[in-house]
């Protein structure tokens, strides 16, 4: 064997001891020569001299304090000899053969940063991220994120960012941009590095032959969620401003503050101020140094051989508008927390192969004005959020009616996780009207639904329901009883619901109207409200009752409405509703805070 090692692999720790030994077990299993260096950021949880005793082939740095991800990666290269450096994080595991076929795909296609398909550690069949894009706001789009794998990216392809977690490059091409920015302590790292890589002419390639499987933020987990926004917000500003050209920036770098200034009030009004600190801090942070932005400005002048106008269709994304907000609502809705680790989202497996098919589904269908792109990205989104907190109250399979299936989201969840599901929906009088939504859904939409999953989708009247008494375990109304008009009429609809439950059997409400807030109030009295109607609990719980139904629960949680809030203006701007409906639900959504219910009833068992 040559003494020159194939592949150099990079691992920077802070206090990642519980994963170490898993890591370091799959990399000694490669079949290649390899040189592992380990650099720590100043652990306190003994990885170090657990590095020494078990792994003594190892080749270590020790940092008396956290120097941060892009620094210490820099000190490994500076040690390191192979012609292949492997930047790999150490909540990582590396299937078998992994790096052998990095290394081959590497030399076959010239590729000069390959990144291997990235599966979850605790969720093998689901994918971390396949591959970002850019958009036009400057943010990245990421394709894959969080999906199930059946098989839809199992092609190589070239790649605009690779993931952090795991990248081969080629050293020749790291040295020769500068390696990573030092200044940029951690986050979006990758990302400017393959950037200044692809601008000296060279390629990035997603090889999904090769497989490792990645504990998604465990490192971030012992960060401060003000640190994390900060330093994504910094670093995705300073490579906007120092690797477009100077025509790229005339008109990017303006929407991108723009969108900024939009994030500040939005984080600023809605008392989220740590938000708000981390995005001024990192606005500010750009201000003052501006002798580094020329200096690398400089350097981007030596390195580049390709123009914006060639590398930017390669790189950028198939791109909605719809996208952004989506990802807007993420970052707003989660707090502090990083966009990359959202709420739990991944206790139920079967929830993102349904989010994925039906996004499919939506795009299939794009020349429909692009509405369905704008509205999957947004439903999407919104049932994801909502995801885990009405499925802690279903109960375990059986029959499920969705009363106001709509097109069909939560059918076809229900479905996933088991049930028989049929569903019924609410005409739409302004779809009607249009001529739009109702004959898309039932000609195209629920068509593909039915041939997809055996769902059975109609319309018809909450009020007579098409279906034999105590035939369904479970109904669920999502968002639906709301539109129910007037108040006497929604009693009508829980009595029908009441006759087709089966004794004992689950009635779930979503978001039934409500009364007592100081957002509801100034609501109504702008009438700006979609649902005319309001409840008080005592109300609430006399029409359940005289329903037949036994109320067991009133859950309640705050949300910042994201989607309602722009909806009404992507809905302008694609085209799809008229521009008087699009400005009607932007104002009718100008109160930021509302507060959504879940109820569950259970029929009782007296007849």
């Amino acid at each position: 064997m040559s003494s020159q090692p194939t592949v150099s692999v990079i691992i920077v720790n802070w206090n990642g001891r519980r994963w170490l030994k898993d890591c370091l077990r799959s990399l000694a299993r490669q079949r290649m020569h390899l040189e592992i260096i380990v650099v720590d950021n100043g652990s306190s949880d003994g990885s170090q001299q657990y590095i020494k005793r078990s792994f003594p082939s190892v080749r270590m740095v020790e940092n008396h304090e956290n120097i941060g991800f892009a620094p210490a990666n820099n000190q490994g290269v500076a040690l390191s000899r192979a012609q292949y450096l492997l930047f790999l994080n150490n909540d990582t595991v590396v299937a078998a053969g992994a790096l052998a076929e990095l290394v081959q795909f590497s030399k076959r296609q010239n590729a000069t940063i390959v990144q291997p398909k990235i599966l979850l550690l605790e969720h093998p069949d689901h994918f971390d991220v396949v591959s970002a894009h850019l958009t036009p706001l400057g943010f990245l789009q990421y394709e894959g994120l969080r999906e199930f794998d059946f098989g839809q990216y199992d092609e190589p392809k070239e790649i605009f960012s690779p993931k952090g977690a795991c990248m081969l490059v080629q050293r020749k091409a790291f040295e020769r941009v500068g390696g990573f920015d030092a200044d940029f302590f951690a986050y979006a790292e990758e990302t400017d590095l393959a950037w200044r890589i692809l601008l000296a002419g060279g390629h990035a390639f997603y090889n999904p032959k090769a497989v490792i499987y990645h504990a998604v933020g465990s490192t971030s987990k012992q960060l401060a969620y003000r640190f994390i926004h900060f330093h994504s917000f910094k670093n995705r500003l300073l490579t906007l401003r120092t690797n477009l050209s100077f025509g790229q920036r005339l008109w990017r770098l303006p929407l991108h503050y723009l969108t900024l200034t939009g994030l500040i009030f939005v984080t600023l009004v809605t008392g989220r101020l740590q938000q708000t600190r981390a995005i001024t801090d990192a606005v500010g942070w750009n201000i003052r140094n501006r002798k580094l932005v020329k200096r690398r400005r400089e350097l981007m002048r030596r390195i580049r051989t390709v123009s914006d106008r060639d590398l930017l269709p390669r790189i950028s994304a198939h791109w909605s508008i719809g996208t952004f907000f989506a990802y807007a609502g993420n970052f707003l809705r989660a707090g502090v927390r990083p966009i990359e680790s959202g709420p739990g989202i991944l206790q139920q497996g079967t929830f993102h192969q349904f989010i994925l098919h039906m996004i499919a589904i939506y795009k299939k269908h794009l020349p429909l004005k692009r509405r369905l792109d704008i509205q999957s990205t947004m439903w999407a989104e919104q049932i994801r959020d909502n995801f885990l907190a009405f499925t802690a109250y279903l109960p375990t399979g059986g029959k499920a009616l969705d009363l106001g299936c709509g097109k069909g989201h939560n059918a076809v969840l229900l479905k996933l996780l088991g049930y028989d599901v049929q569903g019924v929906d609410l005409p739409h009088t302004l779809g009607e009207q249009l001529g739009i939504q109702t004959k898309y859904w039932q000609k195209e939409l629920w068509k593909d639904l039915h041939e997809r999953y055996d769902v059975q989708l109609k319309f018809g009247s909450g009020a007579q329901l098409p279906f034999p008494t105590r035939h369904f375990d479970l109904v669920l109304t999502y968002a639906v009883l709301e539109h129910v008009e007037p108040q006497s009429a929604v009693v009508t609809v829980l009595a029908e619901i009441k006759r087709v439950l089966k004794p004992g059997g689950m009635l779930l409400i979503y978001d039934l109207p409500r009364s007592g807030s100081w957002a509801e109030k100034l609501a109504d009295v702008l009438r700006l409200g979609s649902h005319e109607y309001r409840w008080t609990r005592p109300e609430l719980k006399k029409a359940i009752s005289k329903a037949g139904l036994k109320l067991e629960i009133i859950d309640r949680y705050g949300t910042f409405p994201v989607h309602p809030l722009t909806g009404g203006l992507l809905a302008a701007f694609n085209g799809f509703l008229p521009l008087w409906v699009g400005l009607e639900k932007l104002l009718r959504n100008t109160v930021l805070i509302r507060w959504s219910h879940f109820i569950r009833a259970v029929a009782s068992k007296n007849k």
